[in-house]
């Protein structure tokens, strides 16, 4: 017998020697003997405090409802109605806060979908031209005979426009950015941290930064259908309003 003939022997005897692997996926059994948590109060609280760390809103959520039957004995149904009435409180002008946001994507799309007529529609241009620009208009109607025509001699004076508006926006990115860097807050972080003090004034005898952290995490009132509404499960999916 050759030396690879015996070798071979050798291997494909130990392998079957050896027991079958261990499967490390979940099996129908294990699942039904110990099942996986469906909804944050079934979490212990170190879990709850490494997701709060990620920026889950539900586990903010789930350490408020607690400190709340912490500082006030009560049972978890009643917690959610005292939960209730802190978001009343955290929502109070949640339409004033939304408004320079919702104003910025009304104008952004404005201006977005204008700038394409403004630049290639010929009959648009020329109003345009003869009303606020004032620039001398072509004599020669061939040279605003097709789309791009109209929009090289519309790009004189949309052009500065543009990049002006540009420009402008990049300068206010590498601003927020250096903000940042020094931990100055943006506008909507400030206005977070307003509303999160508010909130733990109005509520002192829980912990504060407790109470900051759940306030900030839900800053524009996605709690609202749950929590007025009376559900007393907090699940980890998200709940969506109107399903």
């Amino acid at each position: 017998m050759s030396r690879v003939s015996l070798v071979f022997l050798l291997n494909t005897a130990n392998h079957a020697n050896k027991p079958p692997a261990m499967s490390i996926t979940p099996q129908p059994e294990q699942v039904a003997h110990s099942p996986p948590p469906r909804r944050f109060s079934e979490f212990d609280d170190p879990t709850l405090a490494v997701m709060a760390s990620q920026g889950v809103h539900g586990a903010f959520k789930e350490r408020m409802l607690r400190e709340i039957m912490l500082q006030d004995s009560c049972e978890y149904g009643e917690a959610y109605q005292v939960l209730a009435k802190m978001n009343e409180v955290n929502e109070r002008f949640v339409w004033l806060y939304r408004l320079p946001y919702q104003v910025g994507i009304a104008t952004t799309l404005c201006l977005g979908i204008s700038a394409v007529p403004m630049v290639f529609d010929r009959d648009l241009a020329l109003w345009f031209c003869e009303h606020y620009v004032k620039a001398e208009v072509p004599s020669d109607p061939v040279e605003l005979e097709t789309t791009f025509k109209v929009g090289t001699w519309t790009w004189q004076w949309m052009e500065p426009m543009i990049g002006t508006a540009s420009f402008v926006l990049l300068s206010l990115q590498l601003v927020r950015s250096h903000m940042q860097k020094i931990d100055l807050k943006p506008f909507g972080r400030y206005l977070e941290s307003r509303r999160a003090d508010h909130l733990s004034k109005k509520f002192p005898r829980y912990e504060r930064e407790i109470v900051r952290d759940y306030a900030k995490s839900d800053p524009w009132g996605r709690d609202t259908h749950i929590a007025r509404h009376g559900h007393p499960a907090n699940s980890v999916i998200p709940h969506r309003v109107g399903r």
